[in-house]
């Protein structure tokens, strides 16, 4: 009985491994669940080219919007577990299951981490009119008049709604969560002065602030970013408890062939270490995974965010449904 448990098993490798070097054979969708112009966006459409090119087939980015990223990882979920169907996804992928009862997906059980690609630099912005020009003066204004400030997010359950989440209950204030469907619509808003701040990427909020409508107090992560070299990051601030960076990574369906993934992560991996694509992305103010790791190193980034996460949702008392 052992033989033939052995026989079978080098007979369930050989078929996965013809199989991986058969694959691709055809067209490779790279699900997003973002807009267009988002973090995940454009790493999908610097990627796609690349990829297309090494494979010899097409790689083709296809944008799956609503529920604040639901809709999209969910598509990716029930995706046959071929090696056909990529998702490249913020963190919020962390967060939706403590926000939906019923989403048919829980990432570490459904998804297989391929690698992590970037680190997404979020900023706390202030519209231009506010009276705060540090950190500490905004939670000073904050407390001094509760329930008055309003910041905006693309949507409930995002990571800038999560991040303003963890903002509220870090520092102690009481601020207003306003929801848009769109991070365009968000930050038209408080440009606007329609909302008095905002937890947002650098890439997204440049043009505002280049224009004089926003200011942009701290960043999150562990170096100032090339294109806000004047501005402090919160640990420099002086709040270290809003370190919790967002990032973007690449996972597949649960299931799909061992063979396929490594190679995906290869192959991604070495895009990553190219210093033209990360200086691509790098123009785009994200921070490019140039530390390798690849999928033992999501799979921990992945765990530790579930359980983060899921403490700020439980704490607040936040609901998507």
């Amino acid at each position: 009985m052992r033989a033939i448990a052995v026989v079978a098993g080098a007979a369930l490798w050989l078929a996965a491994t013809v199989h991986a070097q058969e694959w691709p054979a055809r067209p490779v969708t790279i699900v997003v669940p973002t807009s267009s112009s988002s973090g995940s966006d454009i790493i999908g459409r610097a990627v796609s080219p690349r990829l297309g090119a090494l494979w010899k087939q097409a790689v083709v980015v296809d944008n799956r919007l609503g529920a604040s990223g639901a809709i999209g990882i969910s598509a990716a979920a029930k995706a046959p577990a071929d090696g056909y169907t990529l998702l490249f996804t913020p963190n919020t992928i962390t967060m939706l299951g403590s926000l939906y009862k019923n989403l048919g997906w829980e990432v570490e059980q459904s998804f297989e981490p391929v690698t992590l690609l970037a680190k997404t630099v979020l900023a706390l912005v202030v519209h231009n009119e506010v009276p705060a020009r540090t950190v500490a003066e905004l939670v000073a204004l904050a407390k001094s008049r509760p329930g008055q400030l309003n910041y905006a997010s693309p949507g409930i359950g995002t990571p800038q709604h999560l991040h303003g989440e963890l903002f509220k209950q870090t520092v102690g204030v009481d601020i207003v969560h306003v929801p848009y469907k769109t991070i365009a619509a968000a930050n038209t808003d408080l440009a606007g002065g329609r909302t008095q701040m905002a937890f947002v990427s650098v890439s997204a909020i440049m043009p505002l602030a280049r224009a004089g409508k926003v200011r942009i107090l701290a960043t999150i992560g562990e170096q100032r970013t090339p294109g806000t070299p004047e501005v402090p990051t919160f640990r420099e601030a002086g709040f270290d408890s809003l370190q919790a960076e967002s990032w973007i990574a690449a996972f597949v369906p649960r299931g799909t062939p061992r063979a396929i993934v490594d190679r995906i992560t290869r192959d991604l991996s070495a895009l990553l270490a190219n210093p033209e694509f990360q200086q691509e992305l790098t123009r785009a103010d994200l921070a490019p995974n140039t530390g390798g790791g690849g999928q033992k190193e999501l799979a921990a980034i992945v765990k530790a965010d579930v359980a983060r996460w899921k403490k700020v949702i439980s704490d607040g008392n936040i609901s998507a449904e």
